[in-house]
């Protein structure tokens, strides 16, 4: 390879200039590489923006990994991009690919400590630091509480920082959620294999940075992190010269933090934090974060991880009572929470319960989409005293909905269309046909064929979560029904004198029916849709 590089990476800004040329940043070289495709494209990929790949996957594995999607276009696939990126070379860190993964264990505290006082410096801490809604510092505190204990539960609810654009914080939150963890291990990229490996041997808690950047088109990855939201979830694999096949624990605590929302699975098991951008006025009261300069906070940490310890079976064998509209996964996430505030005592069995009720509202939207779609059907239906719609109309009344995903659906995040709404519905037994009004036909819906759906999965009045030790809430039944069993049967649409009992028979369709493009559906032994993830 050519040798005519001035290459300088000292301080903040990396640039590189050749030839005696003025210095570029790296990702301005690379974007140029790729935009303007020069004559002289093998030369300008062997020297400079060769080089520049390599800086940017040192400082910013998640602005590598945006641009090595598009290493075709320079003639090159990305297996030969990472060869030559990761080997030993130009960057003068010869030896870095020699580092071994460790983790950092936690000594507990020398004596008994008292939480509460331990949660009000923690969330305190946080306060200091940064600016965030109404009581999600007292949230966070109590979740890093629950990662030195979270054995004692059955389930780890991910945390996720998320927020509109850059520059909200979500960074620095997961930089001060590294002092009161235990295990901490923090990357802004991560591959499957890596993943179920490190939980599996560590038990780590992971601090994943920029999950907008990979996590989208990695499915085994999200169904890893989704597998390790309940205790004993593993993640399988065949290994050796007989591909003999084994099992990895991946139960752990997860921290993800990213610009807009997770996959639809992940955010269901997750409490969700909605960073925004502060303002000048809010940023003039907090203090300057330094890593270098956080040692005192070590003392919070192993006063953590000494409670944990002294409280471990106490929690075990703990089932707090939650509020009447925490059931199902909701009920799962907060559970660990409401165990460690009530045990903690003082003022943080309120604290947590006011948390709750500001933040149930997302997490409730978490439900799956089909469900979504049939409570905006029903406010159609009322709104516009209907008792008959068009398939079209429909969806065109769909992306009108304020704070839907409809305008943004499924993989491709494009509006939803009238086969994506047809195949939401099948699994509530409700299927458009060819409708007669008037002198007009069309294809659509008639009021009467939602009234069981709407009965069954809108208009119940949820039971509150009552789990016995050692049984997840799930394992309850969640609405009262007029009996204790609902119909075995699937539900079938009411009958009407249509042209044709069922259409888009042969529509678009992948392996099974799904949930926004990525979940695959079944039906239980009652008929109720049932998600595989």
């Amino acid at each position: 390879m050519a040798d005519n590089t001035d290459f300088n990476d000292a301080g903040s800004g990396i640039a590189v200039g050749v030839n005696g040329a003025a210095p570029q940043k790296h990702d301005d070289i690379i974007e140029d590489a790729l935009t303007k495709q020069a004559k002289d494209a093998g030369a300008v990929f062997e020297t400079k923006v060769l080089a520049a790949f390599r800086v940017m996957r040192e400082r910013s594995p998640a602005d590598y990994q945006r641009f090595r999607r598009r290493a075709k276009d320079l003639g090159a696939s990305v297996v030969e991009l990472d060869r030559l990126v990761c080997a030993n070379g130009e960057n003068g860190r010869d030896g870095a690919s020699e580092r071994t993964f460790t983790v950092i264990e936690i000594e507990p505290w020398g004596k008994a400590v008292d939480l509460a006082a331990v949660l009000d410096e923690i969330a305190d801490t946080f306060e200091r630091y940064l600016v965030l809604p109404k009581n999600v510092d007292k949230v966070i505190a109590l979740w890093c509480a629950h990662a030195h204990c979270f054995r004692a539960f059955e389930h780890s609810p991910r945390l996720n920082l998320r927020s509109p654009q850059k520059q909200c914080g979500k960074t620095l939150l997961l930089d001060i959620v590294l002092l009161f963890v235990p295990r901490p291990v923090r990357t802004e990229n991560l591959s499957t294999a890596v993943f179920f490996r490190v939980v599996d041997k560590h038990a780590p808690t992971l601090l994943i940075d920029e999950y907008d950047a990979f996590l989208h088109d990695k499915e085994d990855l999200r169904g890893a992190i989704n597998a390790g939201h309940k205790r004993g979830g593993e993640f399988h694999r065949c290994e050796g010269d007989n591909l003999e096949p084994r099992g990895y624990r991946v139960f752990a605590p997860v921290a993800l933090a990213g610009i807009k929302a997770l996959p639809g699975t992940i955010t269901d098991r997750s409490l969700v934090i909605e960073m925004t951008r502060a303002t000048r006025e809010e940023i003039k009261g907090k203090a300057r974060f330094d890593s270098r300069r956080m040692s005192p906070h070590n003392d919070l940490n192993r006063h953590l991880a000494r409670w944990a310890a002294d409280h471990f079976h106490e929690l075990e064998a703990f089932d707090p009572e939650l509020p009447e509209d925490a059931y199902n996964r909701v009920a799962d996430n907060w559970r660990p929470l409401f165990a460690i505030a009530k045990l903690a005592g003082g003022e943080w069995p309120r604290l947590v319960r006011e948390a709750f009720n500001i933040m149930k509202g997302d997490d409730l939207e978490t439900e799956n989409a089909g469900v979504k779609l049939l409570s905006d059907i029903q406010q159609y239906f009322k709104s516009k005293k209907a008792d008959v719609v068009a398939s079209k109309d429909l969806v065109e009344y769909l992306h009108t909905v304020e704070e839907s995903a409809w305008n943004e659906y499924g993989r491709l995040q494009k509006p939803i269309t009238t086969n994506q709404a047809a195949r939401l519905l099948r699994p509530f037994g409700i299927r458009p046909g060819t409708k007669r009004e008037a002198k007009e036909t069309f294809k659509g819906y008639y009021l009467d064929q939602f009234t069981d759906a709407f009965e069954r999965y809108l208009n119940q009045t949820v039971t509150p979560s009552q789990s016995k030790q050692g049984a997840a809430s799930g394992d309850f039944q969640t609405v009262t029904h007029k009996t204790n069993v609902t119909d075995r049967n699937p539900l079938k649409p009411a009958p009407h004198n249509d042209c044709d009992g069922v259409t888009d028979r042969n529509g678009p369709q992948r392996k099974g029916d799904v949930f926004g493009d990525d979940v695959h559906l079944r039906q239980d032994s009652n008929g109720a849709p049932v998600e595989v993830f």
